[in-house]
């Protein structure tokens, strides 16, 4: 037990060392209403932010975002794996998507977005919310996943990567040389098929929030 608490201390304290686009809260309780809040704490390479748009995890559900003054909203629907109901209507699609634009964030201002769901019971373990943030010139790409949590996402095979790549341990670039060096514009882990790397802490340059989900006992209002 104390080995696997170390093990997660040691995988995720150097995304959070390099994080710049932060979730909280983190944890949240399966069937609970959550308030996620992004935040922001500076632009692309000095480059003013314009744009932040943030993937929601089909995990979360009844998706709302909360305007910001001077910003205008762009939501983004896309059909549910399962529809379901509530209050006697049939849910076949939902909130995928949520996009600020139209304001300036300056380099050295911070700022939060925010939006609102419900943890949907018997979702997946961790939740994550890949952040695009879009700047006058350039943008960052927070989306890397820990190859330990695999975990998929609804995040799009379009986006552009300021820099991104994902470090290993030295074993594991000796293991797999043919792979090292290599600078990807974009990059999601998949281990599902990938036993030897299921357990390999990594260092995330760009890592996507994420919430961790523990078990609850039903609806919650918050």
């Amino acid at each position: 037990m104390m080995k696997s608490k170390f093990f997660w201390i040691a995988l995720l304290l150097p995304g959070m060392a390099h994080s710049h686009a932060s979730l909280e809260p983190n944890q949240a309780e399966s069937g609970s209403y959550y308030k996620g809040i992004v935040t922001l704490i500076h632009g692309c390479d000095g480059s003013s932010t314009t744009r932040v748009t943030v993937d929601i995890p089909e995990g979360l559900q009844f998706v709302k975002p909360m305007p910001k003054a001077g910003w205008q909203l762009e939501i983004v629907k896309k059909p549910v794996e399962r529809p379901y109901f509530r209050d006697g209507i049939e849910i076949t699609e939902t909130v995928r998507q949520i996009s600020w634009f139209g304001n300036t964030l300056h380099d050295i201002h911070f700022d939060e977005f925010i939006f609102r769901g419900r943890i949907g019971v018997g979702a997946t373990s961790v939740l994550y919310f890949p952040v695009t943030q879009e700047c006058e010139s350039g943008q960052l790409v927070w989306d890397q996943i820990p190859q330990a949590e695999p975990v998929k996402t609804d995040s799009h095979a379009s986006h552009q990567h300021h820099g991104h790549q994902l470090k290993t341990d030295d074993e594991t670039q000796a293991d797999h040389a043919d792979h090292s060096g290599h600078q990807h514009h974009h990059q999601h882990a998949d281990t599902a098929h990938d036993p030897v790397h299921a357990h390999t802490p990594q260092v995330l340059q760009y890592p996507a929030p994420f919430v961790r989900v523990v078990d609850g006992t039903g609806e919650h209002h918050h």
